[in-house]
């Protein structure tokens, strides 16, 4: 069932992220939440050259984030915006098996919909920078 609520744009802070620190995203809803509270839901994927050297998503997996500040929803319970707890890639993330293994600066893609991806959804293209 469609929602009458649609994300309108995401972005990141810190511009450019580095691994093993945190960073936020923020999303901005296409109206005002009143009266209740809405679950905008983020989809993560790993952007990777395949083998004809054209960009595909990919998995993330299990060992990218440090855990506890893994992607999770964010709840806006008034107004138009709203950050996501912090994430964090692990310096030492791994790719799954058989995926391309994780080389820095990765392409970290986040996907932020309401309701159910095929709802609509709008993404933010994160550059992860390795620790200097």
């Amino acid at each position: 069932m469609p929602t009458d609520f649609r994300v309108a744009s995401i972005t990141h802070v810190p511009e450019e992220p580095i691994a093993g620190q945190s960073f936020v995203v923020m999303v901005e809803l296409s109206e005002e939440v009143k009266d209740r509270s809405v679950n905008v839901s983020l989809e993560k994927q790993r952007i990777v050259g395949d083998v004809g050297g054209f960009a595909t998503a990919r998995p993330t997996g299990s060992k990218y984030f440090v855990q506890g500040f893994e992607p999770t929803p964010i709840k806006i319970t008034s107004g138009k915006f709203g950050i996501s707890s912090p994430m964090m890639v692990d310096p030492k993330a791994e790719a799954p098996a058989g995926e391309v293994p994780i080389s820095f600066p990765e392409k970290l893609l986040i996907s932020a919909f309401v309701g159910q991806l095929s709802d609509g959804f709008r993404s933010d293209l994160i550059y992860i920078a390795g620790l200097k």
